[in-house]
């Protein structure tokens, strides 16, 4: 898929934020995690997914690291 706002770059962004959302909910459902304390790493194209993750589902994300 071709991105609108880098024309050269084959970037799926829908198809991450599901990978990460899918993530999360896995998380959500591990009895060893605790639900409201789960934080984001990303690097790069990842570090834009996490910050744009968090910034659309604050309850969801208690911190996000960017490298």
């Amino acid at each position: 898929m071709q991105s609108a706002i880098s024309p050269g770059c084959n970037c799926d962004f829908p198809a991450g934020s599901k990978k990460i959302h899918d993530g999360i909910d896995a998380l959500q459902q591990n009895p060893s995690v605790q639900p409201n304390r789960i934080a984001l790493i990303g690097y790069s194209l990842g570090a834009y997914l996490a910050t744009s993750t968090a910034a659309l589902n604050p309850k969801l994300i208690t911190a996000v690291v960017e490298c």
